[in-house]
């Protein structure tokens, strides 16, 4: 038997198993894209704590809901039920002087008939007119706001979410005094996350650290008041897509003639920066 003949049979043979098991392994593989379950890590000073990926969200504004008419049972509106999906802007009416507004994606709504005279029962108004539009998942959500004295009102805003993250784009505002309830609705419809790269998230105490850089060294944190990780954008495009970014929503205190203003700023959360298209400063009229 020629020893070296069969030994190169054999090398032959252990080549084309190889090459067919290597292709029965990558036949078997699937690549992996970036996926929702996915973690990047905040970037503190504190320990690193895994959240899911926020990358830009493409957003437009919500189209107009047949469903809304249930805030006005028996409702003349301007536009006919066929041509209200595609209208720009309409009115409804119903009884007791409530009316709806659409106006493109902005949704208004009055009713001159429901008073309240305290905190408790303003809320409770509040609650019931997004009841209304029961099976909506908004009547799981909170309201955040209270009663002002001053103006005798409770104002209550609800924020639109995604993944468990609120669109401060997106909300309901209702509120609810002496002079009757009005409320407004900004909802918007995701249409894709993007993902590109896992890129750190700016942890809260690095985004209060930029605050002097990004808004000016007059700006500081309000005390007792704990920052919002979330999605905004500058500007509202209704009916087209646009992009919201992850930023930190952050109450901030701004000296005015002599005393100290409340407001809210945002900074982006992944570049440590203002939101794109926002100013560098705080708006001219702030105080």
């Amino acid at each position: 038997m020629d020893w070296w003949r069969a030994k190169l049979l054999l090398l032959i043979a252990f080549a084309f198993l190889d090459v067919f098991l290597g292709w029965q392994v990558k036949r078997l593989w699937v690549p992996r894209g970036p996926a929702v379950s996915d973690s990047v890590m905040v970037a503190t000073s504190m320990p690193a704590v895994s959240v899911p990926p926020m990358g830009a969200l493409g957003v437009t504004s919500e189209g107009w809901q047949e469903s809304d008419l249930a805030l006005l049972p028996g409702a003349v509106c301007t536009a006919p039920a066929e041509r209200r999906a595609t209208a720009l802007n309409f009115t409804c009416q119903g009884s007791g002087g409530a009316t709806l507004s659409w106006y493109n994606g902005l949704l208004l709504y009055s009713d001159p008939s429901v008073h309240a005279a305290s905190g408790p029962t303003a809320l409770a108004d509040a609650r019931g007119l997004l009841g209304r539009l029961s099976p909506s998942p908004l009547v799981s959500g909170s309201l955040i706001g209270g009663w002002d004295a001053a103006t005798a009102t409770g104002t209550y805003t609800l924020w639109e979410t995604y993944r468990g993250y609120p669109l401060f784009n997106g909300s309901w505002r209702v509120s609810v005094g002496a002079r009757g309830l009005t409320a407004q609705r900004w909802w918007l419809d995701v249409k894709v996350l993007q993902v590109l790269t896992p890129t750190p998230v700016v942890g809260v105490q690095q985004a209060e650290a930029l605050l002097p850089d990004v808004y000016g060294t007059n700006v500081r944190p309000s005390s007792g008041v704990v920052p919002t990780l979330g999605y905004y954008y500058p500007t509202r495009a209704p009916g087209q897509q646009f992009w919201l970014e992850p930023v930190w929503r952050i109450s901030v205190l701004v000296p005015c003639r002599g005393r100290d203003v409340s407001m809210d700023v945002y900074v982006d959360a992944l570049a440590g920066a203002a939101p794109q298209a926002n100013p560098p400063s705080l708006p001219t009229g702030a105080c």
